[in-house]
C-alpha cells in the first residue's frame, strides 16, 4: 500500500524561512539536524562545520555593528539638534505643510526621529531648512 503526503509537516524552520531570516537558535537546530542525519560511514568534514559557524559568527557581528552604528547616528542627530537650542530656525511642519520659524526651545527623540520644537510646534530635524543666530 502506498501512502502519499497530504500536507507539509510543520517545521520550526518554516517560520524563519518564510520571513527570510535565520536566528541563532534556528542555525543551531539546523546544525544539530545535519549531525543527527549524516551518514556515519561518510560524515561531513569538520572544516564544513567550522566554515558554517564562521559565516554565522560574521553575520552576527555585522548585525551587532549595524545596531551600534544606528545608536551612534541617533546620538549624533540628537547632539546636532541640541546645538540649535536658543537659535532662530525655519522649517516645514509636516502636519500643516506650512513653514514654521522661531527660536528652538526644545529637542527630543520620538520613535528614532529627532524632533525640534519652536513656537510650540514640533518638526523633525530633517525638515529644518535654515538656522541663524
Amino acid at each position: 500500500m502506498r501512502v502519499t503526503s497530504v500536507g507539509q509537516t510543520p517545521s520550526p524552520l518554516n517560520a524563519a524561512s518564510a520571513a527570510g531570516r535565520l536566528s541563532e537558535n534556528d542555525f543551531f537546530m539546523l546544525l544539530a539536524m545535519q549531525l543527527r542525519h549524516q551518514d556515519p560511514l561518510d560524515p561531513m568534514d569538520n572544516t564544513e562545520y567550522i566554515s558554517q559557524l564562521a559565516e554565522f559568527s560574521s553575520l552576527e557581528a555585522v548585525k551587532s555593528l549595524s545596531h551600534a552604528f544606528a545608536l551612534f547616528t541617533r546620538g549624533q542627530a540628537l547632539a546636532q539638534a541640541s546645538a540649535l537650542l536658543g537659535k532662530q530656525a525655519k522649517g516645514l511642519d509636516p502636519h500643516s505643510g506650512q513653514m514654521v520659524h522661531g527660536t528652538v526651545s526644545a529637542v527630543r527623540l520620538e520613535n528614532d526621529t529627532v524632533m525640534v520644537q519652536m513656537n510650540d510646534v514640533e518638526i523633525p530635524l530633517t525638515n529644518v531648512a535654515q538656522v541663524s543666530r
